[in-house]
């Protein structure tokens, strides 16, 4: 580690931490009574890891990397961060990893309460994202510097746009960047790549595929999300030169999915007029506003009453000044499923959002049905009455005027106050007139 940081890079990402220790005696672990039927014998989730998984030296041993980092970040005045990937049993187990005042661990453990969102086929439940939310935010140890962070794709995870569809990239994307703390996206998740759903076994790289035989390597690989970032349109995707090697075209380390010829970062960026690309840009740029680094939190899910079309908002509000009140309104249709339609809710219900609001960022083709579009970028709209179609996302920023500002100073009665200050300035004077005494006295 401190080869490394004496070479500048900012922090680290320990990934399956709580495998750093295992008994030193040896024993042998037993077959896990949960294990799913199938699980190969050479799989970790086969056995029950009591003497090879989150032994009592882990944290003790992570507090010491924290303190290397600490110490370094205050010999040369550059902060760097710790970051841990931790599969363990339970939230609370999870939060341990933040560390203590006294001792502590990392900056962030990595949130993966999102990341196991529904797979692609099953309706997205507004109700259990809320519920993720409002979860890590209560759990976070206090006093401790504790800082949320969120996720929904990683390398281990199918993508957003094969576990929701496609349409639900930027409402996804909205979410992770505007909550509170840090975002964290998977490479790709802000074009909308797609896995690659027929990598041949053949091509197969990922060790649990492998294992797994060719029989049954798609239900374990994990490399349809692992595909080469998908840079142009051109050769390899840009991603690497194919004349480097001087042997022809060389393939690359996976198949690209086919559909990189026309989703890609060039093609987002310069032929597209709005693209996810672009959408994600514009969520990031707002995490500059006053409202994101500073506004407080209120989740919030609108359901049509059946079960369908859920809608999940949430707000980053703050008083800006003694007459207004500044925010950031969020709001995505994780609906789903055969028959669902628009959704129609009023986000006036939110504390402190008034009736009109300003849009700031909107969903690819949200506005595609001309009955319902929703608001250009920059124009106001009606917040009583909000059109999402399932899928969509959208953020509004939105500016209140306090009826009625706040008192300055204490609420203390007037009387009190004067005698109060007749009652300081006696004593003052009454020390005054000792000091003169005293001095002439002495003299």
């Amino acid at each position: 580690m401190e080869f490394w940081m004496e070479l500048g890079v900012d922090g680290f990402r320990m990934d399956a931490v709580p495998r750093l220790f295992e008994d030193q005696t040896f024993p042998d672990e037993l077959p896990s009574t949960s294990a799913v039927a199938g699980t190969p014998t050479n799989a970790a989730a086969y056995w029950e890891q009591r003497h090879t998984f989150n032994l009592p030296a882990v944290l003790p041993c992570l507090a010491q990397f924290r303190q290397l980092l600490d110490r370094k970040s205050t010999e040369d005045g550059k902060r760097r961060v710790l970051m841990a990937e931790a599969y363990v049993n339970s939230l609370s187990n999870l939060m341990k990893y933040y560390g203590t005042p006294q001792a502590p661990i990392a900056h962030f453990p990595f949130n993966f309460k999102l990341s196991g969102l529904p797979i692609r086929g099953f309706r997205a439940d507004a109700h259990t994202v809320k519920k993720a939310i409002d979860g890590w935010m209560g759990a976070m140890p206090a006093g401790a510097g504790a800082w949320p962070n969120w996720l929904v794709g990683n390398h281990d995870r199918p993508r957003v746009a094969d576990r929701f569809g496609p349409e639900f990239v930027d409402a996804v994307n909205a979410i992770v960047l505007l909550l509170p703390g840090t975002a964290v996206t998977y490479y790709g998740e802000e074009l909308g790549m797609w896995g690659h759903p027929e990598i041949s076994y053949e091509d197969t790289k990922d060790v649990k595929g492998r294992q797994a035989g060719p029989e049954r390597y798609q239900r374990y690989s994990r490399d349809p999300q692992r595909t080469p970032m998908q840079w142009d349109g051109g050769p390899n995707a840009g991603f690497s030169d194919p004349s480097a090697s001087g042997e022809g075209e060389p393939t690359t380390w996976l198949p690209l999915h086919p559909n990189y010829r026309t989703l890609n970062v060039e093609a987002q960026l310069k032929e597209a007029e709005e693209s996810h690309l672009k959408v994600y840009k514009a969520l990031v740029a707002l995490r500059q506003t006053f409202e994101w680094m500073h506004g407080g939190l209120e989740t919030r899910v609108f359901d049509d009453g059946v079960g369908e079309g859920q809608v999940f908002g949430f707000t980053r509000s703050l008083r800006y000044n003694d007459t207004h009140e500044l925010g950031i309104l969020v709001l995505a249709n994780l609906g789903g499923g055969a028959g669902v339609s628009h959704q129609t809710i009023d986000a006036t219900v939110f504390r402190g959002v008034p009736s009109t609001g300003v849009v700031c960022v909107r969903s690819v083709g949200a506005g595609v049905n001309s009955e319902v579009e929703t608001a250009a970028v920059d124009s106001s709209m009606s917040l009583k009455s909000v059109v999402l179609r399932p899928g969509a996302g959208l953020v509004i920023r939105y500016a209140r005027e306090l009826l009625e500002p706040p008192p300055r100073g204490s609420n203390i009665p007037l009387w009190i106050m004067t005698w109060c200050v007749v009652t300081l300035m006696t004593f003052a004077i009454a020390g005054k007139a000792c000091l003169m005494l005293c001095d002439y006295d002495e003299w």
